[in-house]
């Protein structure tokens, strides 16, 4: 549901009752490349396949999503093809050769990277053999093989996946908070816990609390998290979350690096994106340190966003650090300005993000935030950061209520609430990496006020 302010084709080769797929998209900076997100499945009763289409995939027994490759026509030095085979024994073997051991091809998977050091995050898509049933089969290195399977050895290099698991959550704790990373989507925090209560809203890939930016000039709209493929109303292996190149959770600190996909919808009708073809941003990257208890104050969260641009994006921009999806049940809304010490409700003054183009309300204090509570005001999350004007990274903070569908309140519901902190518009964004602070805080309605006043007294902006 990202909401700030690609065109592929798809060849078929038909061969032993099977089709495989090619899609077209040539990598740059100012652009993004085309994925094949590579499955595996089971044909029959024994013989383990790869496939790049989900009309194709969907009819067999499913094993999961396991790679990303680039997609079979991009031109990156250091990759080779990857061909699907198949013989007179009805088994299908991925390989770098187009016609290996008798084997004949029926098409190009994609292309992977023939060292792990030549593009980071990848890692050994591995080739295994069952001599009981002649089949082939290609996996990642996470997993277990089935019985009766050895390894042939590392074939190639790509993007690992999580089969068919929706969620593998890395996290820490500090100061009466948990956040919990989802590696399947970005590393970005899926779960975020306060006193016995999860705040986040996962209805899809464009919620969550993350760092997301938008180039409007580059057509560029990416978050941490992954595509709109990536949806409550898809099955895992269909979800297409961003690559992660780093995480570590430890004493308190959550880290990570992602490689981002683009989002695929503000401009649909530029690069397009499809079931089978994610498109990844592959020389940027977003990321984030998340400081727990941050200076002793408890559950006050230090949310550092880094952004690696590989080129500098000048007087545009839209960089969200971090934007906060909730529960429809966090449902009153409120400003704080720091230096007047004025915590106001604005409920009855917010728009409905329902409507033509999902107004929000704007708030730009010098020194303050914008908090979301639920209806007793015993549950609230707020950020707080400087504006630009006095040193800070903020341009403005924003909240919206879309509350839509009116299916309820809950993680996985489509009606939710959103918070964010915004650098941008007339701002720029310099080639390399830049780094962009602002404070998660929980608690009341008037202890995250007073975090965010005790924030304030102290300098931080």
């Amino acid at each position: 549901m990202k909401r700030l302010f690609f065109v592929v084709s798809i060849l078929f080769f038909l061969f032993g009752g099977v089709c495989i797929g090619t899609s077209v998209a040539d990598p740059g900076t100012n652009q993004p490349v085309a994925l094949s997100s590579l499955v595996r499945v089971v044909v029959g009763t024994s013989d383990r396949m790869t496939s790049v289409l989900t009309t194709e995939a969907q009819n067999y027994t499913m094993e999961g999503q396991i790679f990303y490759l680039l997609g079979p026509d991009t031109t990156i030095s250091g990759t080779s093809p990857v061909y699907r085979l198949y013989n007179n024994y009805n088994d299908h073997m991925d390989s770098l050769s187009t016609n290996e051991g008798g084997y004949v091809s029926g098409g190009t998977l994609g292309k992977g990277w023939t060292s792990s050091s030549a593009q980071a995050g990848v890692s050994a898509d591995v080739r295994a053999y069952k001599a009981s049933t002649n089949d082939h089969m290609n996996h990642h290195t996470y997993e277990s093989l089935p019985a009766g399977y050895t390894d042939e050895g590392t074939m190639i290099y790509g993007f690992r996946r999580y089969n068919n698991t929706d969620t593998s959550l890395v996290g820490v704790s500090g100061g009466g908070i948990t956040a919990n990373a989802n590696l399947v989507a970005g590393a970005s925090v899926w779960e975020w816990w306060w006193n016995g209560k999860q705040f986040l809203n996962d209805y899809d890939c464009g919620r969550q609390l993350q760092v997301a930016l938008q180039v409007p000039s580059l057509y560029y709209d990416t978050s941490e998290c992954g595509d709109l493929n990536y949806n409550q109303s898809n099955e895992p292996w269909k979800r297409h979350g961003s690559p992660v190149v780093s995480y570590s959770a430890s004493v308190g600190i959550l880290q990570s690096s992602t490689i981002p996909l683009d989002y695929g919808n503000q401009y649909s009708n530029h690069w397009g994106t499809s079931q089978d073809t994610p498109n990844l941003w592959l020389n940027w990257r977003l990321g984030k340190e998340i400081t727990l208890n941050f200076n002793g104050m408890g559950p006050v969260a230090k949310f550092k966003a880094n952004v690696t641009a590989a080129q500098t994006v000048t007087n545009e921009g839209v960089l969200e650090f971090p934007m906060i999806y909730l529960p429809s049940s966090f449902n009153r809304f409120w400003t704080y300005n720091a230096a007047s010490n004025s915590l106001t409700e604005v409920t009855s003054s917010m728009p409905d993000g329902c409507s033509s183009g999902a107004p929000g309300y704007t708030f730009t204090p010098n020194y303050g935030g914008v908090i979301i509570s639920d209806s007793t005001q015993g549950y609230a999350i707020g950020i707080y950061a400087g504006n630009r004007s006095v040193g800070g990274a903020a341009n403005y903070f924003a909240m919206w209520k879309f509350w839509c569908s009116g299916d309820g309140s809950g993680q996985y519901k489509n009606d939710t609430s959103k918070l964010d902190v915004v650098y941008g518009n007339s701002a720029s964004i310099p080639s390399g990496q830049s780094s962009y602070t602002s404070y998660v805080i929980n608690g009341t309605v008037q202890n995250v006020a007073n975090r965010m006043g005790q924030l304030y007294l102290s300098g931080y902006k």
